[in-house]
């Protein structure tokens, strides 16, 4: 996990606030260089079909669900992101986020023995489900939470849930994806795209993806009863525990939505803020990242594809608690 500077962090958030925006430009990035040799991350065994062709037609969907935006905290070539590794994505997840399958496949490795995070930021100690797809190629998924709920030999089809995100085998939750070929000399990540409708993308670091859901209602949080703005700073101090409602605009009134079953409440800075319950969030920082003093909440109502659909967020600014 390679933590991005906070101006580009709020620079990727206040661009997905006009949440309609399209995505950046690709940025093209060459192969690996030297040796085919690997760090700890994982991707090693023998599985996997040697001398696989990767069917380029092919168009991979994100491993999570893609209402809600997740950060690429590192994609081809980051800080461990070389050799074998070389293309290969870094999800930041929150511990227990639904993990699924990107194509449909073959369970063909299963490692659900470790607990906990790891000290450092690559360890082997790490939870792994391996897929193998129709054309001998294998996705990796790892730094999972223990109780894995698929089998070696079992089919998974597209979107499956196939495991939780965690953080075995790393110091900060994410998910770490790849996709390898095998030949005799061992396995290599191979550069892949994704679909998102009719567009296609290649994930880069410090994104957020998806980056397409469109308002189509108003929908506001408050806090203490006041809708929360760009002119209304919010602080909350590490530990502390805050209560916001949801409200979406009906026929000119606004009507509380924050216990709705249709309102989902999401951190997208989950390092920092995590959401306990509707409308609920506890300002937590995780070490290695107390540089970092913005939080961001967000609320969505209904579905992407539906008429009514709407979302919003709230920055506020963490403050160091009082020694």
């Amino acid at each position: 996990m390679h933590p991005v500077r906070l101006a580009s962090l709020i620079l990727c958030a206040c661009l997905f606030a006009c949440i309609a925006a399209a995505a950046g430009p690709e940025r093209e990035i060459g192969p690996p260089r030297g040796p085919a040799q690997g760090t700890a991350e994982p991707g090693h065994g023998n599985v996997g079909r040697i001398g696989a062709v990767h069917d380029e037609r092919v168009r991979y969907q994100l491993p999570f669900r893609s209402k809600i935006p997740r950060f690429c905290s590192q994609a081809f070539g980051g800080p461990t992101h070389h050799g074998v590794h070389y293309y290969a994505w870094d999800f930041v997840l929150p511990e227990g986020t639904p993990v699924l399958a990107a194509r449909p496949g073959v369970v063909v490795q299963v490692i659900d023995r470790f607990e906990g995070r790891a000290k450092t930021k690559v360890d082997p100690k790490q939870n792994i489900v391996t897929i193998e797809h129709e054309d001998g190629t294998t996705a990796v998924y790892a730094h999972l939470q223990r109780g894995i709920p698929v089998e070696v030999g079992q089919p998974v089809a597209l979107g499956e849930t196939i495991a939780y995100s965690g953080s075995t085998g790393t110091d900060v939750f994410h998910l770490h994806f790849e996709v390898t070929k095998r030949s005799k000399a061992g396995r290599r990540s191979h550069r892949v795209r994704f679909a998102d409708g009719s567009r296609t993308y290649v994930p880069v670091s410090s994104q957020w993806y998806p980056d397409r859901f469109r308002t189509r209602v108003p929908v506001r949080i408050l806090y203490d009863g006041k809708p929360v703005t760009e002119k209304r700073k919010l602080a909350f101090a590490f530990g502390s525990v805050s209560q916001f409602r949801a409200e979406r605009r009906v026929g000119g009134l606004w009507e509380d939505v924050t216990d709705d079953p249709r309102t989902e409440w999401a951190s997208l800075t989950p390092w920092s803020v995590r959401v306990e319950n509707p409308g609920q969030s506890r300002v937590d920082i995780l070490p290695g990242f107390e540089e970092y003093d913005i939080g961001i909440l967000m609320a969505f109502y209904g579905e992407p594809e539906d008429p009514d659909a709407g979302a919003t967020q709230v920055f506020f600014d963490l403050v160091p608690t009082s020694p």
